[in-house]
Protein backbone atom coordinates (compact mmCIF):
# COMPACT_ATOMS: atom_id res chain seq x y z
CA UNK A 1 0.00 0.00 0.00
CA UNK A 2 2.77 1.93 1.00
CA UNK A 3 4.30 1.62 -2.38
CA UNK A 4 1.29 2.54 -3.96
CA UNK A 5 1.42 6.08 -2.28
CA UNK A 6 4.73 6.64 -3.32
CA UNK A 7 4.52 6.10 -6.84
CA UNK A 8 1.41 7.94 -6.87
CA UNK A 9 3.61 10.69 -4.77
CA UNK A 10 6.26 10.65 -7.45
CA UNK A 11 3.86 10.23 -9.85
CA UNK A 12 2.25 13.77 -8.99
CA UNK A 13 5.19 15.54 -8.28
CA UNK A 14 6.53 14.54 -11.91
CA UNK A 15 3.31 15.22 -13.60
CA UNK A 16 3.85 19.03 -11.44
CA UNK A 17 7.21 19.61 -12.34
CA UNK A 18 6.24 18.45 -16.28
CA UNK A 19 3.29 21.09 -16.12
CA UNK A 20 5.72 23.95 -14.59
CA UNK A 21 8.63 23.59 -17.31
CA UNK A 22 5.56 23.73 -20.01
CA UNK A 23 4.14 26.90 -18.85
CA UNK A 24 8.04 28.66 -18.27
CA UNK A 25 8.65 27.32 -21.92
CA UNK A 26 5.76 29.21 -23.19
CA UNK A 27 6.26 32.24 -21.17
CA UNK A 28 10.32 32.28 -22.11
CA UNK A 29 8.97 31.72 -25.89
CA UNK A 30 6.27 34.52 -25.86
CA UNK A 31 8.86 37.00 -23.58
CA UNK A 32 11.01 36.57 -26.95
CA UNK A 33 9.03 37.13 -29.54
CA UNK A 34 7.85 40.32 -27.84
CA UNK A 35 11.68 41.41 -27.98
CA UNK A 36 11.96 40.18 -31.58
CA UNK A 37 11.72 43.12 -34.34
CA UNK A 38 8.43 43.22 -36.33
CA UNK A 39 9.40 42.12 -40.12
CA UNK A 40 5.87 41.57 -41.26
CA UNK A 41 5.53 37.88 -40.79
CA UNK A 42 5.32 36.01 -37.35
CA UNK A 43 9.05 34.91 -36.92
CA UNK A 44 7.84 32.56 -34.09
CA UNK A 45 8.16 28.52 -35.03
CA UNK A 46 8.71 25.06 -33.47
CA UNK A 47 12.36 25.54 -34.82
CA UNK A 48 12.78 28.55 -32.72
CA UNK A 49 11.14 27.47 -29.38
CA UNK A 50 13.26 24.25 -29.32
CA UNK A 51 16.26 25.85 -27.76
CA UNK A 52 14.11 27.75 -25.41
CA UNK A 53 12.73 24.38 -24.05
CA UNK A 54 16.35 22.62 -23.95
CA UNK A 55 17.63 25.53 -21.92
CA UNK A 56 16.35 23.83 -18.12
CA UNK A 57 17.83 20.18 -17.38
CA UNK A 58 16.15 18.22 -15.09
CA UNK A 59 18.17 17.52 -11.99
CA UNK A 60 19.67 14.10 -11.60
CA UNK A 61 17.52 13.11 -8.89
CA UNK A 62 14.59 13.58 -10.91
CA UNK A 63 13.72 11.16 -13.74
CA UNK A 64 11.97 12.23 -17.00
CA UNK A 65 8.31 11.97 -16.70
CA UNK A 66 7.77 11.19 -20.48
CA UNK A 67 8.64 10.65 -23.68
CA UNK A 68 9.31 14.47 -24.47
CA UNK A 69 11.42 15.22 -21.35
CA UNK A 70 13.67 12.17 -22.33
CA UNK A 71 13.91 14.39 -25.90
CA UNK A 72 14.32 17.96 -24.59
CA UNK A 73 17.28 16.56 -22.42
CA UNK A 74 18.84 14.75 -25.04
CA UNK A 75 18.45 17.76 -27.56
CA UNK A 76 20.00 19.47 -24.74
CA UNK A 77 23.38 17.37 -24.38
CA UNK A 78 23.45 17.47 -28.10
CA UNK A 79 23.79 21.32 -27.96
CA UNK A 80 26.56 21.80 -25.56
CA UNK A 81 28.30 18.45 -26.95
CA UNK A 82 28.04 21.03 -30.55
CA UNK A 83 29.53 23.78 -29.01
CA UNK A 84 32.24 22.34 -27.23
CA UNK A 85 33.51 20.65 -30.33
CA UNK A 86 32.97 23.91 -32.26
CA UNK A 87 35.49 25.67 -29.51
CA UNK A 88 37.76 22.47 -29.67
CA UNK A 89 37.53 23.24 -33.32
CA UNK A 90 38.97 26.71 -32.62
CA UNK A 91 41.48 26.16 -30.61
CA UNK A 92 43.05 23.40 -32.74
CA UNK A 93 43.28 25.89 -35.36
CA UNK A 94 44.83 28.63 -33.37
CA UNK A 95 47.30 25.86 -32.54
CA UNK A 96 47.89 25.49 -35.91
CA UNK A 97 48.12 29.07 -36.73
CA UNK A 98 50.94 29.27 -34.14
CA UNK A 99 52.58 26.33 -35.14
CA UNK A 100 52.70 27.77 -38.69
CA UNK A 101 54.65 31.80 -37.29
CA UNK A 102 56.64 29.20 -35.58
CA UNK A 103 57.88 27.48 -38.09
CA UNK A 104 58.43 31.36 -40.28
CA UNK A 105 55.96 30.88 -42.70
CA UNK A 106 54.19 33.85 -41.85
CA UNK A 107 57.47 36.29 -41.40
CA UNK A 108 57.33 38.94 -39.07
CA UNK A 109 58.64 42.01 -40.95
CA UNK A 110 62.46 43.12 -40.00
CA UNK A 111 63.12 45.64 -37.20
CA UNK A 112 64.98 48.80 -38.63
CA UNK A 113 65.34 52.32 -37.33
CA UNK A 114 64.45 55.62 -39.33
CA UNK A 115 66.27 58.62 -37.77
CA UNK A 116 67.83 61.71 -38.58
CA UNK A 117 71.51 61.47 -38.26
CA UNK A 118 71.67 62.76 -34.60
CA UNK A 119 74.91 65.05 -33.63
CA UNK A 120 76.56 61.95 -32.51
CA UNK A 121 76.79 61.09 -36.22
CA UNK A 122 79.55 63.81 -36.84
CA UNK A 123 82.48 62.74 -35.43
CA UNK A 124 84.29 66.34 -35.00
CA UNK A 125 84.82 67.07 -31.77
CA UNK A 126 88.57 66.95 -31.85
CA UNK A 127 88.44 68.70 -35.52
CA UNK A 128 88.72 72.25 -34.62
CA UNK A 129 86.50 74.62 -32.86
CA UNK A 130 82.55 74.90 -32.50
CA UNK A 131 81.42 77.12 -35.89
CA UNK A 132 84.52 77.45 -36.89
CA UNK A 133 85.51 76.54 -40.68
CA UNK A 134 87.56 73.38 -39.65
CA UNK A 135 84.22 71.60 -38.27
CA UNK A 136 82.43 71.66 -41.34
CA UNK A 137 85.55 69.75 -43.46
CA UNK A 138 84.10 66.06 -42.72
CA UNK A 139 86.28 64.29 -45.15
CA UNK A 140 89.29 63.25 -42.71
CA UNK A 141 86.96 61.97 -40.08
CA UNK A 142 84.78 58.27 -39.98
CA UNK A 143 81.59 59.60 -40.78
CA UNK A 144 78.67 59.22 -40.82
CA UNK A 145 79.45 57.46 -37.23
CA UNK A 146 76.15 55.22 -36.87
CA UNK A 147 77.03 52.28 -34.68
CA UNK A 148 74.58 50.06 -33.38
CA UNK A 149 72.61 51.26 -29.80
CA UNK A 150 72.78 48.08 -28.33
CA UNK A 151 72.36 44.11 -28.54
CA UNK A 152 68.09 44.88 -28.55
CA UNK A 153 67.98 47.29 -30.84
CA UNK A 154 67.56 46.53 -34.68
CA UNK A 155 71.05 45.47 -36.61
CA UNK A 156 69.56 48.28 -39.32
CA UNK A 157 69.61 52.02 -39.12
CA UNK A 158 68.61 54.18 -42.06
CA UNK A 159 69.53 58.10 -41.47
CA UNK A 160 68.41 61.22 -43.09
CA UNK A 161 70.52 64.38 -43.74
CA UNK A 162 71.23 67.39 -45.82
CA UNK A 163 72.93 70.77 -46.19
CA UNK A 164 71.28 73.43 -47.84
CA UNK A 165 73.00 76.63 -48.89
CA UNK A 166 72.19 79.84 -50.91
CA UNK A 167 74.64 82.77 -51.57
CA UNK A 168 73.13 86.46 -52.45
CA UNK A 169 76.73 87.41 -54.60
CA UNK A 170 77.46 90.48 -55.96
CA UNK A 171 81.09 90.62 -57.53
CA UNK A 172 82.73 93.66 -59.66
CA UNK A 173 86.00 93.04 -61.86
CA UNK A 174 87.53 95.55 -63.12
CA UNK A 175 90.70 93.82 -65.90
CA UNK A 176 93.89 95.31 -66.34
CA UNK A 177 93.52 95.61 -70.23
CA UNK A 178 91.17 98.79 -71.69
CA UNK A 179 89.75 96.17 -74.16
CA UNK A 180 88.24 94.90 -72.14
CA UNK A 181 84.95 95.83 -70.17
CA UNK A 182 84.04 95.78 -66.45
CA UNK A 183 81.73 93.68 -64.88
CA UNK A 184 79.35 93.38 -62.45
CA UNK A 185 77.66 90.48 -61.64
CA UNK A 186 74.52 90.03 -59.34
CA UNK A 187 73.77 86.24 -58.62
CA UNK A 188 71.39 83.83 -56.22
CA UNK A 189 73.81 80.33 -55.96
CA UNK A 190 72.90 77.75 -54.00
CA UNK A 191 73.41 73.98 -53.64
CA UNK A 192 70.68 71.84 -51.71
CA UNK A 193 71.48 68.42 -50.96
CA UNK A 194 69.63 65.51 -48.93
CA UNK A 195 71.22 62.63 -47.92
CA UNK A 196 70.18 58.85 -47.38
CA UNK A 197 72.57 56.42 -45.64
CA UNK A 198 71.64 53.02 -44.51
CA UNK A 199 73.91 51.07 -42.27
CA UNK A 200 73.69 47.40 -40.93
CA UNK A 201 75.69 46.97 -37.97
CA UNK A 202 77.18 43.45 -36.70
CA UNK A 203 78.56 41.95 -33.89
CA UNK A 204 82.68 43.34 -32.88
CA UNK A 205 81.85 46.67 -34.15
CA UNK A 206 81.90 45.34 -37.96
CA UNK A 207 79.51 47.31 -40.12
CA UNK A 208 78.24 48.09 -43.68
CA UNK A 209 77.07 51.31 -45.26
CA UNK A 210 75.78 53.25 -48.01
CA UNK A 211 75.32 56.85 -48.61
CA UNK A 212 73.13 58.26 -51.33
CA UNK A 213 73.47 62.72 -51.73
CA UNK A 214 70.51 63.99 -54.11
CA UNK A 215 71.87 67.53 -55.11
CA UNK A 216 69.43 70.65 -56.18
CA UNK A 217 71.67 73.36 -58.08
CA UNK A 218 70.57 76.86 -58.03
CA UNK A 219 72.37 78.61 -60.84
CA UNK A 220 76.90 77.59 -60.16
CA UNK A 221 78.96 78.95 -63.12
CA UNK A 222 80.47 75.04 -63.18
CA UNK A 223 77.08 73.93 -63.81
CA UNK A 224 75.40 75.67 -66.42
CA UNK A 225 71.95 74.10 -67.56
CA UNK A 226 72.44 71.61 -65.03
CA UNK A 227 70.37 71.37 -61.70
CA UNK A 228 69.95 67.92 -60.55
CA UNK A 229 72.66 66.05 -59.67
CA UNK A 230 74.31 63.25 -57.58
CA UNK A 231 77.48 64.38 -55.23
CA UNK A 232 77.96 61.03 -52.84
CA UNK A 233 77.02 57.36 -54.20
CA UNK A 234 79.11 54.86 -52.04
CA UNK A 235 79.24 51.84 -50.44
CA UNK A 236 81.88 51.09 -47.22
CA UNK A 237 82.66 47.84 -45.11
CA UNK A 238 84.71 48.05 -42.07
CA UNK A 239 84.99 48.32 -38.47
CA UNK A 240 84.09 51.73 -36.46
CA UNK A 241 86.97 53.65 -35.49
CA UNK A 242 89.23 51.11 -37.02
CA UNK A 243 88.96 51.09 -40.92
CA UNK A 244 86.80 50.57 -43.54
CA UNK A 245 87.09 50.74 -47.55
CA UNK A 246 84.65 52.82 -49.82
CA UNK A 247 83.98 52.12 -53.39
CA UNK A 248 82.05 55.00 -55.72
CA UNK A 249 81.66 58.45 -55.78
CA UNK A 250 83.20 60.05 -52.84
CA UNK A 251 85.65 62.77 -51.76
CA UNK A 252 89.38 62.16 -50.34
CA UNK A 253 90.76 63.73 -46.87
CA UNK A 254 91.02 67.40 -47.36
CA UNK A 255 94.92 68.33 -46.55
CA UNK A 256 94.45 72.31 -47.18
CA UNK A 257 92.67 74.33 -45.87
CA UNK A 258 91.44 77.76 -47.01
CA UNK A 259 89.16 78.47 -44.06
CA UNK A 260 85.90 80.72 -43.75
CA UNK A 261 86.48 82.00 -47.09
CA UNK A 262 86.99 80.92 -50.93
CA UNK A 263 84.51 78.20 -50.34
CA UNK A 264 84.09 75.37 -52.70
CA UNK A 265 81.46 76.54 -55.76
CA UNK A 266 81.33 79.98 -55.34
CA UNK A 267 82.68 82.82 -57.15
CA UNK A 268 85.35 84.59 -54.91
CA UNK A 269 86.94 81.10 -55.26
CA UNK A 270 87.37 81.97 -59.08
CA UNK A 271 88.96 84.98 -58.69
CA UNK A 272 89.53 87.98 -60.44
CA UNK A 273 88.03 86.44 -63.53
CA UNK A 274 86.78 88.62 -66.49
CA UNK A 275 84.32 87.91 -69.16
CA UNK A 276 86.79 87.54 -71.58
CA UNK A 277 90.24 87.14 -71.86
CA UNK A 278 93.08 84.98 -70.42
CA UNK A 279 91.95 82.54 -67.77
CA UNK A 280 92.44 83.04 -64.27
CA UNK A 281 94.65 80.34 -63.17
CA UNK A 282 93.14 78.81 -59.77
CA UNK A 283 94.42 78.07 -55.95
CA UNK A 284 95.98 74.15 -55.97
CA UNK A 285 94.90 72.44 -53.15
CA UNK A 286 95.66 68.95 -53.25
CA UNK A 287 92.98 68.10 -55.33
CA UNK A 288 93.63 66.88 -58.86
CA UNK A 289 92.05 63.81 -57.17
CA UNK A 290 90.21 65.54 -54.31
CA UNK A 291 86.64 65.59 -55.78
CA UNK A 292 84.08 63.46 -57.34
CA UNK A 293 84.69 63.36 -60.54
CA UNK A 294 81.99 63.30 -63.56
CA UNK A 295 83.13 60.15 -65.27
CA UNK A 296 84.73 58.16 -62.91
CA UNK A 297 84.79 56.30 -59.36
CA UNK A 298 86.90 55.83 -56.25
CA UNK A 299 88.63 52.97 -54.24
CA UNK A 300 89.44 54.22 -50.98
CA UNK A 301 90.95 52.74 -47.73
CA UNK A 302 91.00 54.05 -44.60
CA UNK A 303 92.57 53.95 -41.47
CA UNK A 304 91.73 55.44 -38.03
CA UNK A 305 94.03 53.36 -35.11
CA UNK A 306 95.54 54.87 -32.78
CA UNK A 307 93.08 57.79 -32.55
CA UNK A 308 96.13 60.26 -33.34
CA UNK A 309 96.34 58.92 -36.83
CA UNK A 310 93.95 58.81 -39.88
CA UNK A 311 95.16 57.43 -43.24
CA UNK A 312 93.99 57.24 -46.69
CA UNK A 313 94.74 55.63 -49.33
CA UNK A 314 92.69 56.91 -52.64
CA UNK A 315 92.26 55.64 -56.36
CA UNK A 316 90.52 57.07 -58.86
CA UNK A 317 89.81 55.66 -61.89
CA UNK A 318 87.20 56.50 -65.20
CA UNK A 319 87.41 58.28 -68.41
CA UNK A 320 88.29 61.49 -69.80
CA UNK A 321 87.65 62.97 -73.09
CA UNK A 322 88.05 60.41 -75.64
CA UNK A 323 90.82 58.52 -73.17
CA UNK A 324 91.33 56.75 -69.83
CA UNK A 325 91.95 58.56 -66.39
CA UNK A 326 93.94 57.03 -63.21
CA UNK A 327 95.20 57.94 -60.27
CA UNK A 328 96.47 57.65 -56.65
CA UNK A 329 96.43 59.74 -53.62
CA UNK A 330 97.88 58.54 -50.14
CA UNK A 331 97.14 61.75 -47.50
CA UNK A 332 97.73 61.12 -43.65
CA UNK A 333 96.49 63.16 -40.66
CA UNK A 334 98.31 63.15 -37.52
CA UNK A 335 96.00 65.10 -34.94
CA UNK A 336 97.71 65.93 -31.68
CA UNK A 337 94.70 67.71 -30.07
CA UNK A 338 95.85 71.53 -29.85
CA UNK A 339 97.83 70.87 -33.01
CA UNK A 340 97.39 68.51 -36.47
CA UNK A 341 99.66 67.95 -38.98
CA UNK A 342 97.87 67.02 -42.60
CA UNK A 343 100.15 65.89 -45.57
CA UNK A 344 99.82 63.97 -49.27
CA UNK A 345 100.57 63.25 -52.37
CA UNK A 346 98.66 62.45 -55.72
CA UNK A 347 99.89 61.61 -58.99
CA UNK A 348 97.32 61.11 -62.16
CA UNK A 349 97.66 60.16 -65.40
CA UNK A 350 95.51 60.64 -68.73
CA UNK A 351 96.33 58.82 -71.99
CA UNK A 352 94.58 58.24 -75.05
CA UNK A 353 92.54 54.67 -75.17
CA UNK A 354 94.10 54.34 -78.63
CA UNK A 355 97.03 52.12 -79.10
CA UNK A 356 99.06 54.05 -81.77
CA UNK A 357 98.19 57.67 -79.74
CA UNK A 358 101.10 58.71 -77.29
CA UNK A 359 99.13 61.62 -76.19
CA UNK A 360 99.35 61.50 -72.64
CA UNK A 361 99.16 63.64 -69.34
CA UNK A 362 100.88 63.44 -66.25
CA UNK A 363 100.36 65.04 -62.95
CA UNK A 364 102.19 64.86 -59.90
CA UNK A 365 101.52 66.93 -56.55
CA UNK A 366 102.42 67.38 -52.79
CA UNK A 367 100.87 69.24 -50.08
CA UNK A 368 101.60 69.65 -46.56
CA UNK A 369 99.11 71.58 -43.36
CA UNK A 370 99.90 72.20 -40.19
CA UNK A 371 96.75 73.50 -38.07
CA UNK A 372 96.50 75.04 -34.14
CA UNK A 373 93.63 74.51 -32.41
CA UNK A 374 92.88 76.41 -28.92
CA UNK A 375 89.01 75.36 -27.77
CA UNK A 376 86.74 77.12 -28.01
CA UNK A 377 88.28 80.12 -29.12
CA UNK A 378 90.90 79.97 -31.79
CA UNK A 379 92.48 78.03 -34.84
CA UNK A 380 94.31 78.96 -37.31
CA UNK A 381 97.03 77.06 -39.65
CA UNK A 382 98.69 77.70 -42.80
CA UNK A 383 100.34 75.03 -45.92
CA UNK A 384 101.33 74.96 -49.08
CA UNK A 385 101.03 72.80 -52.06
CA UNK A 386 103.14 72.17 -55.32
CA UNK A 387 101.88 70.29 -58.76
CA UNK A 388 103.27 69.58 -61.82
CA UNK A 389 101.88 68.80 -65.36
CA UNK A 390 103.28 66.84 -67.86
CA UNK A 391 101.91 67.28 -71.53
CA UNK A 392 102.74 65.46 -74.44
CA UNK A 393 101.30 65.28 -78.09
CA UNK A 394 100.22 61.87 -80.29
CA UNK A 395 104.16 61.81 -81.33
CA UNK A 396 105.01 61.94 -77.66
CA UNK A 397 106.36 65.40 -77.69
CA UNK A 398 106.22 67.63 -74.89
CA UNK A 399 103.33 70.59 -74.82
CA UNK A 400 105.34 74.00 -73.49
CA UNK A 401 101.92 75.47 -72.99
CA UNK A 402 100.46 72.63 -71.40
CA UNK A 403 103.41 71.58 -69.48
CA UNK A 404 102.76 73.67 -65.54
CA UNK A 405 103.87 74.15 -62.45
CA UNK A 406 101.73 75.51 -60.32
CA UNK A 407 102.25 76.63 -56.30
CA UNK A 408 99.69 77.69 -53.53
CA UNK A 409 100.68 78.71 -50.03
CA UNK A 410 98.47 80.66 -47.68
CA UNK A 411 97.00 80.75 -44.36
CA UNK A 412 93.46 81.34 -42.31
CA UNK A 413 93.04 82.25 -39.02
CA UNK A 414 89.34 81.78 -36.74
CA UNK A 415 88.51 83.45 -33.83
CA UNK A 416 85.32 83.23 -31.58
CA UNK A 417 84.31 86.27 -29.97
CA UNK A 418 82.69 87.00 -26.76
CA UNK A 419 79.87 85.41 -28.20
CA UNK A 420 79.25 81.76 -28.17
CA UNK A 421 77.36 81.69 -31.78
CA UNK A 422 79.34 83.80 -33.28
CA UNK A 423 82.29 83.51 -35.37
CA UNK A 424 84.94 85.72 -37.69
CA UNK A 425 87.46 84.74 -40.15
CA UNK A 426 90.70 85.94 -42.29
CA UNK A 427 92.39 84.13 -44.96
CA UNK A 428 95.29 85.02 -47.44
CA UNK A 429 96.33 82.64 -50.15
CA UNK A 430 98.68 83.17 -53.24
CA UNK A 431 98.85 80.88 -56.35
CA UNK A 432 101.93 80.93 -58.80
CA UNK A 433 101.51 79.43 -62.19
CA UNK A 434 103.90 79.16 -64.84
CA UNK A 435 104.33 77.11 -67.88
CA UNK A 436 106.87 76.54 -70.82
CA UNK A 437 106.35 78.86 -73.26
CA UNK A 438 108.74 81.05 -73.36
CA UNK A 439 109.15 84.09 -74.56
CA UNK A 440 110.99 84.68 -78.31
CA UNK A 441 113.69 87.13 -77.26
CA UNK A 442 114.02 85.82 -73.23
CA UNK A 443 114.12 82.31 -72.33
CA UNK A 444 114.32 82.53 -69.02
CA UNK A 445 110.32 84.32 -68.81
CA UNK A 446 107.53 81.88 -69.33
CA UNK A 447 103.86 82.61 -69.36
CA UNK A 448 102.89 83.33 -65.81
CA UNK A 449 100.36 84.12 -63.40
CA UNK A 450 100.23 85.64 -59.62
CA UNK A 451 97.04 85.14 -58.18
CA UNK A 452 96.65 86.54 -54.97
CA UNK A 453 93.06 86.37 -53.00
CA UNK A 454 92.11 87.33 -49.47
CA UNK A 455 88.85 87.90 -47.88
CA UNK A 456 87.17 88.88 -44.12
CA UNK A 457 83.94 86.60 -43.11
CA UNK A 458 81.64 86.65 -40.07
CA UNK A 459 79.25 84.26 -38.95
CA UNK A 460 76.40 83.67 -36.71
CA UNK A 461 74.59 80.34 -35.59
CA UNK A 462 70.81 80.44 -34.71
CA UNK A 463 69.53 77.30 -33.06
CA UNK A 464 72.33 75.16 -33.73
CA UNK A 465 71.12 74.33 -37.34
CA UNK A 466 70.67 77.56 -39.36
CA UNK A 467 73.70 79.49 -39.93
CA UNK A 468 74.07 82.99 -41.83
CA UNK A 469 77.77 84.47 -43.20
CA UNK A 470 78.92 87.12 -44.66
CA UNK A 471 82.46 87.61 -47.10
CA UNK A 472 84.18 90.26 -48.03
CA UNK A 473 86.62 89.03 -50.86
CA UNK A 474 89.04 90.90 -52.97
CA UNK A 475 91.63 89.21 -55.42
CA UNK A 476 94.08 90.08 -58.06
CA UNK A 477 95.95 87.91 -60.78
CA UNK A 478 99.03 89.60 -62.60
CA UNK A 479 99.02 87.86 -66.24
CA UNK A 480 102.09 87.71 -68.72
CA UNK A 481 100.49 85.91 -71.68
CA UNK A 482 102.15 84.92 -74.92
CA UNK A 483 98.93 85.15 -76.91
CA UNK A 484 97.49 88.40 -74.60
CA UNK A 485 98.32 91.26 -77.78
CA UNK A 486 100.61 93.00 -75.24
CA UNK A 487 103.06 94.44 -77.27
CA UNK A 488 105.11 95.14 -74.10
CA UNK A 489 104.68 91.58 -72.84
CA UNK A 490 104.40 92.94 -69.35
CA UNK A 491 101.38 91.73 -68.52
CA UNK A 492 98.55 93.44 -66.74
CA UNK A 493 96.48 93.10 -63.88
CA UNK A 494 92.58 92.18 -62.81
CA UNK A 495 91.36 92.92 -59.95
CA UNK A 496 88.01 91.50 -58.15
CA UNK A 497 86.03 92.56 -55.21
CA UNK A 498 82.71 90.89 -53.92
CA UNK A 499 80.11 90.27 -51.59
CA UNK A 500 78.81 87.08 -50.12
CA UNK A 501 76.00 86.34 -48.13
CA UNK A 502 75.28 83.26 -47.25
CA UNK A 503 71.75 81.13 -45.82
CA UNK A 504 72.85 77.87 -44.70
CA UNK A 505 70.70 75.15 -42.96
CA UNK A 506 72.00 71.65 -41.59
CA UNK A 507 70.36 68.53 -40.34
Amino acid sequence: MKNHFDLAGATLKTSVLSAILLVSSAALAQEATDEAPAAGSDTTSDSTEAPLETTTTPSSDEAPASEEAASDTDTSEEAEASAEASVSADDAAAAASDDKKAEGEYPKPPPLALEILPSTGYPNEKVGIKNGSLRFVMPGVQWPYMPSYGPDQPRLRISFSGSSWLDANMRMVRPGRSAVPDVLDLRMQGRLTFRVTPTYNFDKDWFAQSRVEFVAITEQQHEQGKYVDIDEAWVRVGRWKRFDATVGRTQGFEVYHFGMGLDVNTQEREGARPSVGANVQQAYALTELWDRGINNGALALHWYLPEWLRLEVLGRMGIAGTGNDAGVRPAAILDFGPVKVKGGMERRQQWQSTADSAQKTETTGYSGNVHLVFDPWVELGGGIAHRIIDSFNNEGAPIAANSTTTTTWGGFLNVRPYFENAMIGIGYHNTSWQNFNFEDNDPTRPENQNHQQMFAAAQYQFWDVFYIKYVLAYSQVHIESRIDGDPTNEGFIDRQISHRLRFMLLF
